[in-house]
């Protein structure tokens, strides 16, 4: 009789203790509830949603850590718009100064480059009956200058306002394809998709930029067959602009991604200044670069 007791009371006891503990560990969860959503809020703010929604604590501590995680959001979030806006007004004195840049060079050695030229011509036609090697001194600083006036109205074509700004997005495009399928080897095939006719300003601008820094390094330093280059829109209330540079060149993404050149750092630059993003990725036979440039705000 006393062991049928003593069973009893263990078995009362196992329930108790079961019990015990299962609504220990309902209590645990219910009271760490809270630090979850503090632990979700932070990944959001890593992942750069600055105001993330917390619900309101009942314990003052776990009340204080979301009012200093909502001031941490506001404080990345005023240090995000001020960096965007410095970097806005940083890319306009840089263009600004591009286009002085490109006065200068036109209206100094362009004249200067000009009237070496007629000076050879001169040289060259007074020298052709009395010395051979004069007129062939004058014929090669003419190819000289030739060639320098060529380098200098393709820098000059750099330097200018971009044609997205005169034309319109899908009609400089066009133009800056059929420019480069004009001077290099490699096909140019540009897609265009939805409708590009009223995208203007900056981010026309900066898809122009992009587009034109990528098809130069993939001629430059590659040995391209074949360059592919969509830009696309996004409708609905996420609109956006989706632009994608693609070669069959080779080369390693991750050490491009990596690459701290001015080119690639100003395409950075213009594109966090319009709330984009930049990626760069290896393609099937070459390297991939792609933007997401929000046109909604």
């Amino acid at each position: 009789l006393a062991w049928l007791r003593i069973q009893d009371s263990f078995g009362v006891a196992l329930a108790m203790a079961v019990a015990i503990g299962v609504l220990a560990s309902l209590a645990i969860a219910h009271a760490l509830a809270p630090a979850r959503s503090i632990v979700q809020a932070l990944r959001r703010l890593a992942e750069g949603e600055h105001r993330p929604a917390l619900p309101r604590f009942r314990s003052m501590e776990l009340a204080m850590i979301g009012r200093a995680v909502c001031e941490l959001g506001d404080r990345l979030a005023q240090a995000n718009e001020q960096r965007a806006a410095l970097t806005e007004r940083l890319l306009d004195i840089r263009d600004e100064e591009r286009r002085a840049l490109a006065r200068e060079l036109h209206d100094e050695f362009g004249q200067n480059l000009t009237a070496i030229l007629a000076f050879a011509s001169t040289i060259e036609s007074a020298g052709t009956d009395r010395n051979d090697q004069v007129a062939q001194d004058a014929r090669m600083i003419t190819q000289s200058v030739t060639h320098l006036m060529a380098c200098l109205r393709g820098t000059l074509s750099r330097l200018r306002r971009p044609l997205a700004e005169e034309l319109g997005l899908e009609a400089g495009l066009v133009a800056l394809t059929q420019n480069y399928q004009h001077a290099a080897r490699p096909a140019i095939r540009l897609d265009l998709h939805g409708d590009l006719a009223d995208i203007q300003g900056p981010v026309a601008v900066t898809a122009y930029r992009m587009a034109q820094e990528c098809l130069t390094n993939a001629l430059r330093h590659t040995d391209a067959s074949e360059v592919s280059l969509r830009v696309e829109r996004r409708p609905g209330p996420d609109s956006a602009l989706l632009i994608s540079i693609e070669d069959d060149g080779g080369g390693d993404a991750a050490q491009l991604a990596q690459s701290s050149g001015f080119g690639l750092t100003g395409i950075r630059e213009r594109i966090a200044a319009v709330g984009g993003s930049l990626s760069i990725a290896p393609a099937a036979r070459g390297l991939s670069v792609s933007a997401t440039i929000p046109l909604a705000a």
